[in-house]
């Protein structure tokens, strides 16, 4: 039960959220940052309304390098990491976005901690705070390529 509100509890697949494929969709919209964010979008509109998150809360994207996504209370927004739009883990993006939801459920006052860690688990979030080496592994996409060409392909993000 979230929120007053029964949700299913059993896992979402990691190819198909309502009947669509995702997965698919992810690796085949592969250097094309627009579409990976509007994909990012319908899944986080899917995992919202399973997980009765207040409709208010919103998915943006920023430049960050320090954190893969986070949740401004402030802002009433999840801000997804370019860089994650642009790797090509659909599982990670997955679990990202509900990791932040998680966050967005327990509330501010409860970071990382056991209540965000029941939560996250119910939520079916892997749970992990950190992704040891993702910023340095070479095999993610955004270190193979030149900063203008990651950014030229990011350029087409909406603002």
């Amino acid at each position: 039960m979230f929120l007053g509100r029964q949700v299913e509890v059993g896992c979402i697949g990691l190819a198909q959220l309502d009947g669509q494929d995702f997965k698919r969709r992810w690796h085949s919209s592969s250097g094309d940052a627009e579409a990976r964010f509007r994909l990012c979008e319908e899944i986080f509109t899917l995992e919202r309304e399973r997980l009765g998150v207040d409709q208010d809360w919103r998915l943006t994207w920023n430049g960050l390098k320090s954190a893969l996504m986070l949740t401004n209370f402030d802002t009433v927004e999840v801000e997804m990491s370019k860089y994650l739009i642009m790797d090509d883990s659909f599982e990670l993006a997955l679990d990202c976005i509900r990791h932040e939801l998680a966050h967005v459920i327990a509330g501010l006052e409860h970071q990382h901690d056991e209540h965000w860690q029941r939560t996250a688990a119910a939520a079916r979030c892997s749970g992990v705070v950190e992704w040891e080496g993702f910023w340095t592994d070479p095999r993610r996409i955004f270190n193979a390529l030149r900063d203008d060409v990651v950014e030229a392909v990011l350029s087409k993000l909406p603002r």
